[in-house]
């Protein structure tokens, strides 16, 4: 049974993720906004042109998901 201590522990935790949840994405609105120009982004198969804050939003989704997934990863019963 969990008590009124740890219950409230486990809320400012919550809360203190959500906190830091948006103030990582205020920053990285901040430089997708200061970074509208175009660059050369290269793959093994070619070059694209696309605006910078295009692939700082896409590498923060990837980073995000791969977040998720290490944190959601299956226990092993061994």
């Amino acid at each position: 049974m969990e008590t009124t201590g740890q219950r409230r522990a486990t809320g400012q935790v919550h809360w203190g993720r959500i906190v830091v949840a948006v103030v990582l994405l205020v920053v990285i609105a901040a430089l997708a906004i200061d970074n509208r120009d175009d660059t050369r982004i290269g793959f093994v198969v070619g070059d694209v042109n696309a605006p910078l804050f295009v692939l700082l939003i896409v590498a923060a989704v990837i980073g995000a998901i791969i977040g998720w997934l290490l944190l959601h990863r299956p226990h092993r019963n061994d």
